[in-house]
C-alpha cells in the first residue's frame, strides 16, 4: 500500500519495487542464467551468477525459524539464495581444476564461501560437502576438511534441515558400512576422509576406517595404497630425529668460496650469491619446522656464517690503456626479504634439476653420444632443406625489390622532369630541382633505416618526447636531467685484492661483516666501478644497510664518516643515472604484438627499480644530512686549518653536486638551481676543481657549474613558457622568446646541436603568433623550425654515417625526435596555409629555403614509400591468381611516418598552386600535369592503406584539386578520394575503383556539395532525355539525398512560398474558353530564392526536383505494375517537387513535374480498381485539379520566359508534351467516370442578399462542352509543336464529337489521324488500329442515327482504303531499297494478315442480314463489317476488345441477329466457374484512365441483355453468381447485379407461367382458405410424398428453386428484391399442387364460401392483410411458411439417394 499515488496530487511513487516483484526478477534472472549454464556458457553464466550474487536481497543473511534459531526458514527467497550459491561455487570449481597445476587461491576460497552458502540454507544437501572438503584440502586447511568429510559421510536421514557434527564412533562406522547402501558421494566422502586422516598423521583411525570397509569391500583398491604408505612412513618418522641433530651441527659449518681471478666484481658478487642463497636456506628451514611440528626449535636462522675465500689460479690483469665499457643488464634493487620469498623456491628446484642432469651424464654417457650424432645427422638435413628455402625467400625478395626499385625510378623520372621545367621557367623555383643538394652520406644512412623497419617495428613518432621521462612513473618530463659520462671500467689491482682476502680471512666475523668491508674498502680507495660492480656495491648496501650504517658508524673503525655515506650516495646516483639511460633504450624499442606483455612487464620492473634507487638515495641523503651536515655545515671552517678547510669545501661541494643532481631526477628545478648556485657561490669564494671518483658528473668547477646554471636557466624559461601558455599569456611569451630565438638562430656555433631547446622556443613563439592572430610571423617561425629540423636531420644522419656509428631501431631516439618535430612543424604550417583568409597574410617572397627543405623531405617520403620492406611485396599483388594479396601489416600503417610524408605533398601542392596563381603560368598545362602526379601519389599510398591517414587531409586536398582542374577528366581520381574519404562506390564500372581500406567516415554535408556540383548537370541531361540514372551517377544521388532529405523548416521564404503555393493549387479551377484569361489565373506572388538569401546549401534548389524525377522515371519503366508501390512512390515525388517549387516557383519543369506527378497519381488511382476509383473519386478529382493548375503555372511561366516561342527541336518537344498531358487530362476530367469531379467546389459560397444577410450560394458544375473546348485548345497548342503525331489530330477529332460538330469535319479529322499513323510505320512495326477503329465507329454509328448518308460512308471507306495502299507500297519501296531480298520474303501486310488463321471461326457474309435494309446503307453497314472484321485479324495481340464489340452490336442493332451478337460479345467473357473475374480484357496504352472499367460495365450490360433476348439462363447464371463479387471490376455493381439475375428471374417466371401453367395453379389455390397450421401441415405432407417419389418431380423444377434460393442466399444484407419471393412462391407452388390429388386434397379441406382472401397472393401488402379472414394468413405469414418448405423441399430432395 505504501506505493498507491493518486494522479492528481503528482507525488511519485517509491521507485523501490516490492520484495516479492523483486523475487521474482531474480527467479528469471536465474532460469536464464541457468539455460547458459547446462548450454556450456560458462563465462557468460558466471557473469550472470557473479550479477545474482552481489544483488543485496541475495546477499542478505536468511531468516530463521522462531522456535529453532539453527533452522534456516524455507521461502522462495532461500531456494533461490541456495541455487544461485551452489550454481555459481561449481563454475569457480571447474575453473579451478582446469588449472590444478597452478591453483588459484582466491578462486578456491570464493568458491568455498560460496558452497558454506549454500550448505548454510540446506545442510542435508551432503553432495556439497565433499565438494567442500576437497576445496578445503587444495587450501591445505586439512582439519575443516575432515570436518566436511565427516559430515557428508555420517548422512541425517531426518527431514529436517538442520546441521548435526558427526560423532565418530565404531558402531556408527560399522552400521553405516555394512548397510551395503553407500550412496556415491558417501563414498566420496569416505575416500576423502581417508586421506585427509593421512595427510594429517592420525593413522589409527584412518586403519579403522580402513579395515571397516575391507570387510565389506575387499576390493577397494585406496586401502591398500594408503596401508602401504602409512607403513612405509613409521620408518621415516624414526629416522627424522636424527637428521634433525645433523641439520644443527651443519648451521656452524664455514663457507668456502673459490674465486678464479682476483676481481672485485666476482669477489662481491660470489659473497652476495651466497648471502642470498643462504637467506633462502634458512627462511625455507624455518618454514617446514614451523608447519611441521608446530613449535619454534631453531626457529631463527643463523644468516652470518663464516666465510673463508680462496683465489685458485691468480693471475696478474694489467691495466687497459683503453678501459672496456661493460653494459649488463639492470638489476631491479629488492629488500633481503623479497629476494628470499622469490628465489626460495626458484634456487632448490634449480639444484635437484642440476643434480639430477649429472647423475643421468654418468650412467648414460655411450648411449648419450650415439643419440647426439644421430640427432647431429637430422638436423643437418634439416638445416639444408632450411636454407635452400632461406635461399629461395631471399631471391624472390631480391626480385621483388628490384621491381619495386624501378617503379620507384618511373615515379621519381616524372617528378624530376616536372620540377625541372618549373625551375627553368620561374624565378621563384630557379635552383630548386629534385637533385637535392644534400651528401650521400645522408640518402645511405636514411636507406638504411627505412631497411630496418618490417611488419612488427615502426617509428614511433608520436611518444618520441616522451620516452626520456616514462622511466620515471608518475613523475613530469624529464628536460633537464642532462649528466655528462666520464670514465667508466675498472682498475683492477690483483696484489691488492688478494692482500684484502688474506684480511679478510683472518679476521672477519661472518659473511655480513665481510660484504659491509669489501664495501667500505672499495668507497674509502675511490675504486672507478664499472657498470656491473656499481650494480652489486648498490644491491649489496640495500640489502646490508642495517649492518652497513652500524659498520660506518662503528667508533673503532678509522675512516671519515660523512664522507663515506656521501661517495655511497653518488654511488645510488650513478646508478639512477645510468638505469634511466638504460630505460629509454628499453622504451623505444617494439618489436610487434607478440613481445607487449613482455615490454610492459620490463617497463614495470624498472620502473620499480628507480623508485627503489630514488628511495634509497634519499635515505642516504638524509643520513648524511642528520649526522653531519645538519648540525655542522653552517658552522664548518671557523677554527679549522687550511687542509681542514679544504676538506670542508670538498665535502660541502660534493654534497651541493648531489642535492643538485638529485633535485635534477625529480624534476625540480628550482632547487636543482638553488644549490648549483651555492655551489657557485663556494667555488667563487674558493676557486678548486674537484674530480669525484664517479661515473657521471665526475668534475665539479666553476666552468661546469656555470653550465649546469645556464642549462636549468634555459630550462626554467621553458616551464615558465609553458606555464604563460597554460595562462594563454601569448603576449608576455612573444616578450620574453622573440629576441632570444633570433639571438639562437644567429649565433649558430652555440647552440647549433642543441636541437630541442631551440625547437621547443620556435614552438612556443609560433603558438602565441598564431593565438594572436599574426600568423605571418608565426609561418615565419615555423617554416624556420621546419628547415632547422631537416637540416639538424641531415647533420646527424650524415654524421652517424660516417662515423660508422648507427644506431638501429629503438637505439635511435633522437632520429624519431627529430622526426617527431618536424612533424609538429608540418603539420601546423598546413593549418596555417589552409586558412580561409591565407590571401591577407602570406607571400613566398623569403620561403624559397622552404621549398629546398621540403624537396628533401618529398625525397624522404619516397623513399620510405618504395623501399620499405612491407611496402615491397605489393609489387607481387595480383600476379599470381593463386596467391593471396599482401596487405601491409596495422603496425605499418601505425607508422607515425605516414602522417609527415601525408603532409609533406600537401604543403607542396599548396605552396606550387599558390605561387601558380599568383606568379603566373609555370610551364604549359602545368596544373592539369601536377594533378595527374598528385594520382599516382594517391594511388601509390592507396595500395599501401595509407592514404587516408593524416585525418585524410591528403584526400580532401586531392579532391578539391582535380575538380577545380578538370572535373571530366579527372574524374575517376576524384571518386577515388569520396570512396577513400566516405566509402562511397561512384565508378561506372568497378574495376576503375579500388580498395584501399581507409577508415571512412560519413559523407557530410559540405563534402556532399561539391559531389552534387561535381554530377548535377549529367544528372539533370539524363533525366531530361527521359533516361533512368545508373552506376556512378545513381549512387552519387542517393548518397546525397541521405544528406539533404528533408527541406529544413523555419525558413521565412520558405514557408511564405510554400503557403502561397498550396493555396494556389487548392483553389477551385476555372474553366474559360478565352486561354489568355485562363493564364491569368496562374499568376502567383511568390518569388525564387538563392542559397544566400534563404541561408541554405545549393544542393536543396536542385536535389528535390531529381529525386522526384527518378521516382517518375521508376514508375513509368516498372515492368510489372505494382499500385500501391506506384502510389507511394509518386505522393513522395509531388512532396519532392513541392519542394523544389517552395525554393524555386518560377521554374516551369518543376510545375510540368509536379502537374505530371498528380495526373499520374490520378491514373493509378483511377485504374486500381472499381471499388477503389468510387470510393476516392474526390481524391481522384482532388488530383485532377491540382494537376491542371500546374500545368497552367507551367504554361504561363513558358509564356513570360519566351520558351514557348523557342524553335529548339528539344524544347519544342517538351512544350509538346506539356500540352498534350494537359489536353488528356482535361478529357479525362470531362469524360466518364469522372464527370467533372475535379470542377466541384470546394466549400459552400456566401454572398449579401437582398435583406443583408449572408445567404449560401451553391456553385453549379460547368457545362462539360467547357472542358472538351479546353482539351481541344490544348490539343491544338500540342499539334503546333508535334505536327507528325497522330494522336493530336485523334483526340480533337474525339473533342469535335464530343462538342456535336459535323460529322463531315470529325470524319476528316479521323481520316488525317489514320494518315499520320500509317506515315510513322516503318518496316514490320505493328499498325495502331485505334484510328480506324474509330473512325469505323463513327461512321457505324453516324449512319444508324441517321446523320449521314451511306454515300458517305463509302467514300470514307475507300479514302481509308487508298490510304492504307499507298503506305503499304511505300513500305515495300523502303524494305527494297534496304535489302533487294526483303522484297521476297515481306509481302503486303494486309496479305499477311488476311491469311492468319485466327483463332475464331470463319464469319458467313452479313448480307443475308440484310433484306430489311435498303441496298445502299445494307453495302454501308457490309463495308464497315468487313473493316472490323479485318482490323480483328490485324489484332493479334488480341487487345482491341472494342472491335469485337462492335462487331456484336452491329449484328444485334444493324443485323437483328441476338445470336450471333451473344457469341461474339462471349469470347471477352470467361464464365467458367474456375476463373475468378467475369470478363478479361486488356488495357491498350492509348486508352484514357478509368475508361476499362466503363467499358466492362457497357459490355456486362450488353451481354445481359443479349442473353435475355436469347433466354440463355446459364450465361445469367454464371454471370450474376461472378458479378455478386465483382465490386474491383464494376462500377455499379449492385444494379448490374440486380438487372443480371431480374432478367433470369424473368425467364424463369416466363417458363412457369407457359410451360408449367403457374398461373393457372396459383389461380385454383387462390379460391381455398386455410389457416396457419392446416397451412403447415399440408405442406409438410407434400414435401415428403415428393421426396419419397422423386423420379417423378420435374429436374427442371427442381433446377429452378435451387437457383431462386441461390439468388436469395446471395441477396442477403445486400439486395431486398419482392419479386424474387414471389417467383419463389409460384416455383413451389407448381412442385408442391400441380398434380390433382394435391388440389383435390387441398379443396376438400377448404369451405365451400366464397372468400376474397387466398393462400398465396402475388403482391402481399397491408390492405390483403385487412380483407382475409381472422383465421386467415397474413402475407408474411404465409411468405415464411412457403420459404421454409421450399429449403426443406430442396435439402431432403439432393440428400436422398
Amino acid at each position: 500500500m505504501s506505493n498507491w499515488c493518486t494522479l492528481n496530487k503528482g507525488v511519485a511513487a517509491s521507485d523501490k519495487d516490492a520484495v516479492e516483484i523483486q523475487i521474482e526478477r531474480l527467479l528469471e534472472q536465474y532460469q536464464t542464467t541457468l539455460k547458459l549454464h547446462q548450454q556450456g556458457q560458462l563465462q557468460l553464466a558466471k557473469e550472470r551468477y557473479e550479477s545474482l550474487v552481489s544483488n543485496d536481497l541475495v546477499k542478505k543473511e536468511p531468516k530463521t525459524l522462531k522456535d529453532d534459531t539453527n533452522q534456516i526458514e524455507e521461502s522462495p527467497l532461500s531456494t533461490l539464495r541456495f541455487l544461485v550459491f551452489k550454481n555459481y561455487a561449481a563454475i569457480l570449481e571447474t575453473e579451478l581444476l582446469e588449472g590444478i597445476n597452478d591453483i588459484n587461491h582466491s578462486i578456491a576460497e570464493k568458491a568455498l564461501k560460496c558452497y558454506l552458502q549454500a550448505v548454510k540454507i540446506d545442510p542435508t544437501e551432503y553432495s556439497l560437502w565433499y565438494n567442500i572438503g576437497h576445496l578445503a584440502t587444495l587450501l591445505d586447511n586439512l582439519r575443516f576438511a575432515r570436518l566436511a568429510f565427516e559430515t557428508g559421510f555420517y548422512m541425517n536421514h531426518s527431514n529436517e534441515k538442520k546441521l548435526e557434527i558427526p560423532v565418530v564412533q565404531l558402531d556408527n562406522i560399522t552400521s553405516i558400512i555394512k548397510s551395503g547402501s553407500l550412496m556415491p558421494s558417501q563414498w566420496k566422502c569416505l575416500e576423502g576422509l581417508c586421506n585427509t586422516l593421512f595427510k594429517i598423521g592420525d593413522y589409527p583411525l584412518c586403519q579403522l576406517y580402513l579395515e571397516n570397509v575391507l570387510k565389506v569391500y575387499p576390493g577397494w583398491s585406496l586401502a591398500s595404497e594408503l596401508q602401504s604408505k602409512i607403513n612405509s612412513n613409521s620408518v621415516k618418522v624414526e629416522e627424522n630425529v636424527d637428521m634433525e641433530d645433523d641439520t644443527i651441527n651443519t648451521k656452524n659449518e664455514r663457507i668456502v668460496l673459490n674465486l678464479e681471478t682476483p676481481d672485485w666484481t666476482v669477489l662481491i658478487k660470489s659473497m652476495l650469491d651466497e648471502y642470498k642463497l643462504l637467506v633462502n636456506k634458512n627462511s625455507a628451514v624455518e618454514y617446514e619446522q614451523s608447519e611441521s611440528r608446530g613449535c619454534s626449535l631453531n626457529a631463527i636462522p643463523i644468516i652470518n656464517r663464516f666465510i673463508e675465500i680462496n683465489i685458485e689460479v691468480p693471475q696478474p690483469v694489467q691495466v687497459p690503456q683503453e678501459p672496456e665499457i661493460v653494459v649488463v643488464p639492470d638489476t631491479p634493487v629488492e629488500t633481503p626479504q623479497e629476494i628470499t620469498e622469490n628465489n626460495m623456491e626458484e634456487d632448490e628446484s634449480t639444484l635437484l634439476q642440476k643434480r639430477k642432469r649429472d647423475d643421468n651424464n654418468e650412467e648414460g654417457g655411450e648411449s648419450q653420444s650415439e643419440n647426439d650424432d644421430e640427432s647431429e645427422a637430422e638436423e643437418k638435413r634439416a638445416s639444408l632443406r632450411a636454407s635452400k628455402r632461406q635461399r629461395q625467400k631471399i631471391v624472390n625478395e631480391e626480385t621483388s625489390r628490384r621491381e619495386m626499385l624501378k617503379e620507384e625510378n618511373e615515379f621519381t623520372n616524372k617528378i624530376k622532369s616536372l620540377f625541372d621545367d618549373i625551375s627553368e621557367c620561374n624565378d621563384y623555383f630557379q635552383g630548386i630541382s629534385w637533385n637535392s643538394n644534400i651528401n650521400t652520406p645522408f640518402w645511405e644512412w636514411f636507406d638504411l633505416k627505412v631497411s630496418e623497419l618490417d611488419s612488427s617495428y615502426y617509428w614511433d613518432i608520436a611518444n618520441a618526447l616522451k620516452m626520456r621521462s616514462d622511466s620515471f612513473g608518475n613523475r613530469k618530463q624529464t628536460t633537464t636531467a642532462t649528466f655528462d659520462q666520464n670514465y667508466v671500467g675498472e682498475i683492477v689491482i690483483a696484489n691488492d685484492i688478494k692482500d684484502f682476502v688474506a684480511r679478510l680471512n683472518q679476521s672477519n666475523s661472518g659473511i655480513s661483516d665481510s660484504i659491509c668491508k669489501t664495501i667500505l674498502i672499495l668507497v674509502n680507495n675511490d675504486t672507478v666501478m664499472s657498470e656491473t660492480l656499481l650494480d652489486y656495491v648498490t644491491d649489496a648496501v640495500t640489502l646490508l644497510e642495517g649492518n652497513l650504517i652500524e659498520t660506518i658508524l662503528d667508533p673503532s673503525i678509522k675512516h671519515d664518516k660523512s664522507m663515506v655515506i656521501m661517495k655511497i650516495c653518488e654511488l645510488y646516483l650513478d646508478r639512477l643515472t645510468r638505469v634511466t639511460g638504460n630505460t629509454v633504450e628499453s622504451k623505444s624499442t617494439y618489436s610487434g604484438n607478440k613481445r607487449r606483455t613482455s615490454a610492459a612487464f620490463i617497463k614495470q620492473v624498472q620502473r620499480r627499480t628507480v623508485n627503489q634507487i630514488v628511495d634509497q638515495c634519499e635515505s642516504w641523503l638524509r643520513l648524511f644530512e642528520r649526522e653531519i651536515i645538519t648540525a655542522s655545515l653552517d658552522q664548518m671552517g671557523l677554527n679549522n686549518t687550511k687542509d681542514d678547510k679544504m676538506e670542508d669545501t670538498e665535502i660541502q661541494l660534493r654534497y651541493f653536486s648531489a642535492r643538485g643532481r638529485f633535485a635534477q631526477f625529480n624534476e625540480d628545478i628550482d632547487r636543482a638551481f638553488n644549490w648549483y648556485t651555492r655551489c657557485k657561490s663556494l667555488l667563487d669564494l674558493h676557486p678548486v676543481s674537484l674530480n669525484i671518483k664517479c661515473m657521471y658528473d665526475a668534475t665539479v668547477n666553476i666552468d661546469v657549474v656555470n653550465e649546469k646554471l645556464r642549462v636549468l636557466q634555459t630550462s626554467k624559461l621553458l616551464l615558465d613558457t609553458q606555464k604563460r601558455m597554460e595562462k594563454k599569456d601569448y603576449l608576455g611569451i612573444i616578450h620574453h622568446l622573440e629576441g632570444l630565438v633570433n639571438t639562437m638562430l644567429d649565433s649558430s656555433s652555440e647552440y647549433h646541436y642543441d636541437s630541442s631547446e631551440t625547437i621547443h622556443f620556435l614552438n612556443f613563439l609560433a603558438k602565441a603568433y598564431i593565438e594572436t592572430g599574426r600568423f605571418k610571423d608565426a609561418w615565419h617561425y615555423y617554416a624556420r623550425m621546419f628547415c632547422y629540423s631537416i637540416d639538424e636531420l641531415v647533420a646527424y644522419g650524415s654524421e652517424q654515417f660516417k662515423s660508422n656509428t648507427i644506431l638501429h631501431k629503438g637505439e635511435d631516439i633522437e632520429f624519431l625526435k627529430l622526426l617527431k618535430c618536424i612533424n609538429d612543424a608540418t603539420d601546423n604550417l598546413v593549418t596555417l596555409i589552409s586558412k580561409p583568409n591565407v590571401e591577407d597574410w602570406f607571400t613566398l617572397d623569403s620561403d624559397q629555403g622552404l621549398i629546398r627543405k621540403l624537396v628533401t623531405l618529398l625525397q624522404m617520403s619516397i623513399f620510405y614509400v618504395f623501399r620499405h620492406p612491407d611496402f615491397v611485396p605489393l609489387v607481387n599483388n595480383f600476379k599470381y591468381p593463386d596467391v593471396p594479396p599482401h596487405f601491409p601489416s596495422k603496425t605499418t600503417r601505425s607508422n607515425g611516418f605516414n602522417n609527415v610524408l601525408i603532409k609533406s605533398w600537401v604543403l607542396e601542392s599548396k605552396l606550387v598552386i599558390y605561387m601558380h596563381q599568383h606568379n603566373g603560368p609555370v610551364v604549359e598545362d602545368f596544373m592539369s600535369r601536377w594533378a595527374g602526379l598528385l594520382q599516382d601519389v594517391h594511388d601509390d599510398l592507396g595500395e599501401r592503406v595509407i592514404c587516408g591517414t593524416a585525418d585524410s587531409i591528403f584526400l580532401k586536398h586531392i579532391m578539391d584539386l582535380l575538380t577545380g582542374v578538370d572535373s571530366i577528366k579527372y574524374r575517376r581520381g576524384i571518386y577515388q578520394c569520396y570512396h577513400c574519404l566516405y566509402g562511397v562506390h561512384l565508378a561506372a564500372e568497378s574495376s576503375m575503383i579500388e580498395e584501399h581500406n581507409s577508415s571512412h567516415t560519413e559523407l557530410d554535408e559540405k563534402a556532399a556539395e561539391s559531389l552534387f556540383l561535381l554530377v548535377d548537370k549529367a544528372v539533370c541531361e539524363k533525366l531530361n532525355s527521359g533516361l533512368a540514372l545508373k552506376n556512378d551517377l545513381k549512387d552519387a544521388i542517393d548518397n546525397i539525398s541521405e544528406l539533404f532529405e528533408d527541406l529544413p523548416s523555419g525558413n521565412y521564404f520558405v514557408e511564405k512560398n510554400k503557403q502561397l503555393i498550396d493555396t494556389y493549387i487548392e483553389s477551385d479551377l476555372k474553366i474559360d474558353c478565352r486561354f489568355p484569361k485562363l493564364l491569368r489565373e496562374a499568376i502567383m506572388p511568390a518569388s525564387n530564392l538563392t542559397p544566400s538569401k534563404c541561408q541554405l546549401s545549393p544542393v536543396y534548389f536542385k536535389i528535390f526536383w531529381i529525386r522526384g524525377k527518378i521516382v517518375r522515371l521508376q514508375v513509368k519503366n516498372r515492368q510489372k505494375s505494382n499500385s500501391d508501390k506506384n502510389l507511394s512512390d509518386l505522393e513522395k515525388a509531388v512532396e519532392d517537387f513541392s519542394n523544389h517549387l517552395s525554393l524555386n516557383p518560377d521554374d516551369p519543369s518543376g510545375w510540368y513535374e509536379l502537374g505530371a506527378c498528380l495526373q499520374q497519381l490520378a491514373e493509378e488511382e483511377l485504374n486500381w480498381s472499381a471499388s477503389n476509383l468510387l470510393s476516392n473519386i474526390s481524391l481522384i478529382g482532388d488530383y485532377q485539379k491540382k494537376a491542371c493548375h500546374a500545368y497552367l503555372r507551367c504554361i504561363y511561366l513558358k509564356d513570360q520566359s519566351g520558351e514557348s516561342k523557342n524553335n529548339d527541336s528539344i524544347m519544342r518537344k517538351k512544350n509538346g508534351h506539356v500540352f498534350m498531358n494537359f489536353g488528356d487530362l482535361a478529357y479525362s476530367i470531362a469524360c466518364p467516370p469522372m464527370k467533372l469531379e475535379a470542377l466541384k467546389p470546394n466549400g459552400v459560397r456566401r454572398k449579401l442578399g437582398q435583406d443583408g444577410k449572408l445567404i449560401e450560394m451553391h456553385s453549379k458544375l460547368p457545362e462539360s462542352t467547357l472542358v472538351y473546348k479546353l482539351a481541344l485548345t490544348m490539343y491544338s497548342q500540342a499539334l503546333r509543336y508535334n505536327q507528325s503525331g497522330w494522336r493530336c489530330v485523334y483526340m480533337i477529332g474525339k473533342c469535335f464529337s464530343k462538342l456535336k460538330r459535323p460529322p463531315r469535319e470529325v470524319l476528316d479529322l479521323y481520316l488525317q489521324a489514320i494518315k499520320r499513323d500509317l506515315q510513322q510505320q516503318q518496316g514490320d512495326h505493328d499498325i495502331d488500329l485505334e484510328p480506324i477503329y474509330t473512325l469505323c465507329t463513327a461512321l457505324v454509328k453516324y449512319l444508324y442515327n441517321g446523320k449521314i448518308e451511306a454515300v458517305t460512308v463509302q467514300e470514307c471507306l475507300k479514302k481509308e482504303k487508298e490510304l492504307y495502299d499507298q503506305s503499304v507500297k511505300e513500305n515495300s519501296e523502303t524494305l527494297a531499297s534496304t535489302d533487294p531480298h526483303a522484297i521476297n520474303n515481306n509481302s503486303k501486310p494486309m496479305e499477311v494478315v488476311m491469311s492468319v488463321n485466327d483463332d475464331f471461326t470463319t464469319r458467313e457474309s452479313p448480307s443475308v442480314y440484310t433484306m430489311h435494309l435498303p441496298n445502299d446503307a445494307a453495302c454501308a453497314y457490309n463495308g464497315i463489317f468487313d473493316r472490323l472484321s479485318e482490323l480483328r485479324k490485324m489484332d493479334k495481340k488480341k487487345w482491341h476488345h472494342r472491335i469485337v464489340y462492335r462487331i456484336s452490336w452491329m449484328y444485334y442493332y444493324v443485323y437483328h441477329n441476338a445470336e450471333k451478337a451473344k457469341n461474339e460479345m462471349m469470347q471477352l467473357f470467361t464464365l467458367r466457374t474456375t476463373v475468378k473475374n467475369h470478363i478479361n480484357i486488356w488495357i491498350p496504352g492509348f486508352e484514357l484512365p478509368g475508361k476499362h472499367f466503363e467499358y466492362i460495365h457497357k459490355y456486362t450490360v450488353f451481354l445481359i441483355e443479349l442473353a435475355k433476348e436469347t433466354k440463355d439462363t446459364t450465361c445469367l447464371k454464371n454471370l450474376y453468381k461472378k458479378l455478386r463479387r465483382g465490386q474491383a471490376l464494376m462500377l455499379h455493381d449492385k444494379e448490374v447485379y440486380q438487372l443480371a439475375y431480374s432478367a433470369y428471374l424473368e425467364i424463369i417466371d416466363l417458363q412457369l407461367k407457359t410451360v408449367y401453367h403457374a398461373e393457372q395453379i396459383v389461380e385454383k389455390i387462390t379460391q381455398c382458405k386455410i389457416d396457419k397450421e392446416g397451412l403447415q401441415s399440408l405442406c409438410d405432407k407434400h414435401t415428403k410424398t415428393l421426396v419419397s417419389e422423386k423420379p417423378k418431380v420435374e429436374s427442371e423444377l427442381m433446377g429452378y428453386l435451387q437457383d431462386l434460393l441461390e439468388i436469395k442466399r446471395l441477396n442477403q444484407s445486400y439486395l431486398v428484391d419482392p419479386k424474387l419471393d414471389i417467383t419463389i412462391q409460384h416455383c413451389y407452388s407448381v412442385i408442391a399442387f400441380s398434380s390433382e390429388n394435391a388440389l383435390s386434397e387441398l379443396q376438400s379441406l377448404c369451405p365451400k364460401v366464397d372468400a376474397n382472401a387466398s393462400i398465396i397472393q402475388e403482391l402481399p401488402n397491408d390492405k390483403d392483410e385487412t380483407n382475409v379472414a381472422d383465421n386467415s394468413l397474413g402475407g408474411k405469414e404465409r411468405l415464411e411458411i412457403v420459404l421454409q418448405q421450399a429449403k426443406m423441399l430442396l435439402q431432403n430432395y439432393s440428400a436422398k439417394p
